[in-house]
C-alpha cells in the first residue's frame, strides 16, 4: 500500500505450503475433496437462500 513504511517477513513453513497449493489448485481447476464438499454445501445453500445488497 502507499505509504506503508514496514519490513514484513514473507509467510513460511506449513501454511505457505497450504497457501500455495490452494492457489495452485485455483488456478488448474482442480479442488481438493474438501474444497469440492464445500463449493457443494454452497450451491445447495444458493437454492435456499438469497441476498439482496442494499
Amino acid at each position: 500500500m502507499l505509504g506503508v513504511r514496514e519490513d514484513r517477513q514473507p509467510i513460511r513453513g506449513k501454511f505457505a505450503k497450504e497457501v500455495r497449493d490452494a492457489l495452485r489448485r485455483a488456478m488448474t481447476c482442480t479442488p481438493s475433496k474438501q474444497e469440492q464438499e464445500t463449493l457443494r454445501r454452497e450451491e445447495e445453500a444458493s437454492k435456499i437462500y438469497s441476498a439482496v445488497w442494499a
